[in-house]
């Protein structure tokens, strides 16, 4: 069956499981419909002159099914923490970041809370904005800092996100206060709220405005800052230490102030201090760190890159604290999340979480995540630099990716397989079907549906062609399992699913060769860098900035975000040499257009680079030519 999905920019940014509803009770979120922005591939028009993928013929035991949509009896909406499971700024598929509309739509998916930052703008006043400056998330520019509570009262938050939220204000922390979820969710219990504090000085007035506001409210205070940190402790308040990775001078600072909880990035605390035996994150009630007693990374405050290295020796000493996770999106990461267990975690991926948290009461002991897709490879062939250098002949010539697209273009043509397995221990159906979050894609070989006795598994073959002007916002493979009433259990259904993470590859030796940076808006012009290694040296040097104005290098490598100037050198990992997969990598050029009055402008070479949360994932930089 051919087919061509389309997702939607705005209010349609997409989500996995998608098409679930949430939780009993809940009401939407302004604007915004349960399936907004993402339909199932199935019944959708291909674009005027596209020509649909080559047919793909089913595996045995495959057969054609009708789209995947979850059941009434799917279970992920009846299951409650721990883990707590938090939406990261909101809903942010969904809605604008740190809106009281993202807000809302995480709490009505039934999740048990939401987390959000926070900012003092001049005024005095807490915000709830995740960058220092106004440009990403609304449409002003600017500080923070110099912009008072009337000045901002003006701000449209909304309209970058989509015409639907046109007009939503910046939230104050009053306002966020008084969401405290539906009672009638599975958890029975009013959400919890995890407060990044994105700077210093916000921990005594959100102690005032708690105790007057919100007494009653479960909070963890949260910061990768160890002075706002104290702030809050000073404050009485439940506090959480943040990190990338778990080690043990983290470890030891959190046992010696008393804080309430440790939160780390995705795969964060495998570490061999992280492997500890956990005490109260492990634990069956909320009430372990203060329930209602006030008495992302990014912006990683002053507290230097602690948590970056690993640190201590293998032990059984329990944490001292609650254990969490921030950004917990991958579904593998999640499964572990689920399985360590952790105290709680926030999420940008709603839906997926909660169904992963049911799959991790139902599944077989040590069972691994039951959906395998292979990446979608978007890889250039990168020409080493001309002898001439810039302004060459062969500066001149056109990269071009796999499939035939340009090097500057965010597309391809795929044959991937699926493997999917049973992970229960009973006999199951499946259906699968193909989810466009972002672009447009033309698919072949799905939906289809097979019969799986427990621990069996089939391989899914599909065609999917297609891509979008940005990184981002990768297509899901989703699977809905559905099994009979049997002994012990009752019938029921789970809808999963995965993403095909579309991924740039590039390899790196002494010879110098050219990434062209993905041409994201029709008028954007060539840009490129060059790169190359010196011994365990990685070099980036601006070649074409592409128009702009007061133009500087931002990479990050391995999880580390490095900018400078024209030129930019970065440490690679001891062992690169023997990673045949490479380490994560992604590069880009920062300026404005034409003056300092305009915008800030990135241009990049693959995902992973952007502040916000449809980046993409980084790219891969292999060892040698690739």
């Amino acid at each position: 069956m051919d087919q061509l999905a389309e997702g939607r920019d705005g209010a349609g940014g997409g989500r996995p499981a998608e098409g679930a509803t949430p939780a009993e009770g809940a009401t939407p979120a302004e604007g915004v419909t349960p399936a907004e922005g993402v339909t199932p591939a199935e019944g959708v028009t291909p674009a005027e002159g596209a020509t649909p993928a080559e047919g793909v013929t089913p595996a045995e035991g495959v057969t054609p099914a009708e789209g995947v949509t979850p059941g009434a009896d799917d279970c992920a909406f009846r299951e409650a923490g721990p883990p707590w499971i938090l939406g990261h700024r909101g809903s942010a598929w969904e809605a604008p970041e740190n809106t009281l509309s993202s807000l809302g739509r995480a709490l009505d998916w039934g999740l048990d809370g939401v987390e959000y930052d926070l900012r003092a703008c001049a005024s005095g006043e807490a915000v709830l904005l995740h960058d220092a400056h106004l440009e990403r998330t609304t449409d002003a520019s600017g500080a923070l800092a110099e912009c008072n509570l009337v000045e901002l009262a003006q701000v449209d938050a909304g309209l970058w996100f989509g015409r639907a939220f046109r007009g939503e204000p910046l939230p104050i922390l009053a306002d966020a206060l008084g969401l405290v979820g539906a009672e009638n969710g599975p958890a029975l219990r009013p959400a919890l709220h995890m407060i990044e504090l994105k700077e210093r000085g916000l921990a005594r007035g959100l102690a005032r405005l708690l105790a007057e506001r919100a007494p009653l409210l479960d909070v963890r205070v949260a910061s990768f800052s160890r002075a706002a940190c104290l702030e809050s402790q000073d404050a009485e308040m439940p506090t959480m230490l943040l990190a990338t990775r778990a080690c043990a001078d983290d470890l030891a600072w959190v046992e010696k102030h008393g804080l309430a909880a440790y939160g780390v990035g995705p795969g964060g605390w495998r570490t061999t201090v992280g492997g500890r035996d956990s005490g109260p994150g492990a634990g069956d009630s909320r009430d372990a760190a203060g329930s209602g007693d006030h008495g992302d990374h990014g912006d990683h405050g002053d507290h230097g890159d602690h948590g970056a290295a690993e640190g201590g020796g293998p032990g059984t000493q329990a944490w001292p604290c609650e254990r969490w996770a921030w950004s917990v999106d991958d579904p593998r990461d999640l499964l572990e999340a689920c399985r360590l267990p952790l105290f709680g975690f926030n999420t940008n991926e709603p839906a997926r979480a909660l169904a992963v948290r049911a799959l991790a009461r139902r599944c077989a002991p040590g069972a691994p995540y039951p959906i395998e897709v292979p990446p979608l490879i978007i890889e250039p062939a990168e020409e080493p630099e001309a002898a001439g250098g810039r302004g060459s002949g062969g500066a001149a010539a056109r990269d071009t990716a796999q499939g035939g697209a340009a090097a500057d273009a965010w597309r391809g043509s795929w044959a991937p397989v699926a493997r999917i397995s049973n992970p229960f221990t009973f006999p199951v159906e499946i259906a699968t079907d193909f989810f466009a979050r972002h672009g447009a894609f033309e698919t072949s070989g799905l939906p289809a549906r097979a019969s799986l006795a427990p621990g069996e598994s089939v391989e899914v073959p599909m065609r999917v062609a297609g891509g979008s002007t940005s990184p981002g916002g990768d297509p899901l493979l989703a699977v809905r399992y559905t099994w009979h009433r049997g002994p012990g259990r009752e019938a029921g259904s789970l809808l999963l699913d995965a993403p095909l993470y579309r991924l740039r590859r590039t390899g790196v030796d002494e010879a110098a060769r050219r990434l062209t940076m993905l041409r994201e808006g029709p008028t954007q012009p060539p840009a490129s860098i060059t790169l190359r290694r010196s011994g365990r040296d990685l070099l980036l040097s601006l070649e074409n900035p592409g128009g702009l104005c007061e133009p500087h290098l931002v990479a990050t490598l391995d999880g580390h975000l490095v900018r400078g100037g024209a030129g930019l050198r970065l440490r690679l990992p001891e062992n690169f040499e023997h990673l045949p997969e490479g380490v994560p990598f992604s590069c880009g050029i920062e300026g404005r257009r034409s003056n300092a009055a305009d915008r800030p402008t990135l241009r990049r070479w693959s995902g992973g680079l952007s502040e916000g949360l449809r980046s993409g994932v980084p790219g891969r930089l292999l060892p040698g030519s690739g």
